[in-house]
């Protein structure tokens, strides 16, 4: 992957964000003055990922890139630096000692004091918002051993009640009065056919 690129469905990667953000260009040129400080000749990537949730930045290792969230650093634009020198030190810390320090240990931990920043292991930036709306569900086990069949509230490797095996088949509906039916009539037309 090329320093910088990005698949999009945007043309600008950081999307609507982009006027509160730097250019990838000058986050590579910050990294580089970055790994000159810290004594490091490493090439990476960076790009925005308009995927990314709650987490302002990771960094992915074997690839040797980092991924920044545009939508929570636009909400923080104080924070863009920080988050891309956390992420680098991680980087570099992998490829100087590999897997085995602690990937927020005392090497990590230097890297950013020599950057001037607080070695802080979470941001505590807003993330309002930002994070996965959690949807409820109805799950519907049918065993496959005998017509048994029973519903629940949380998927859990279950046992069927009636000949103790493990289920067969699962299925999943919204948890509403319309979701509990559709699992019903899911589970008669299977108790039937068995």
């Amino acid at each position: 992957m090329a320093s910088g690129s990005s698949k999009s469905r945007t043309p600008d990667a950081r999307g609507p964000e982009a006027e509160f953000l730097p250019e990838v260009a000058e986050l590579l040129a910050y990294g580089r003055a970055l790994l000159a400080e810290w004594k490091s000749e490493l090439s990476f990537g960076v790009r925005y990922n308009r995927r990314m949730r709650t987490r302002a930045g990771a960094a992915w290792l074997r690839e040797r890139r980092i991924d920044l969230n545009p939508r929570l650093l636009a909400r923080h634009p104080e924070q863009v630096h920080e988050t891309f020198a956390h992420e680098l030190a991680h980087l570099v810390v992998f490829v100087r000692f590999g897997r085995d320090v602690r990937p927020h240990g005392c090497e990590w931990q230097q890297l950013m004091l020599d950057a001037g920043f607080e070695p802080s292991r979470c941001h505590r930036m807003d993330v309002t918002g930002l994070g996965r709306k959690k949807r409820k569900y109805w799950f519907l086990y049918l065993c496959r051993h005998c017509p048994g069949w029973w519903i629940q509230r949380h998927r859990v490797a279950s046992r069927c009640p009636d000949c103790a095996r493990r289920p067969g088949w699962v299925y999943r509906a919204d948890r509403s009065p319309a979701g509990h039916r559709r699992l019903v009539r899911i589970a008669r037309a299977h108790a039937a056919a068995s």
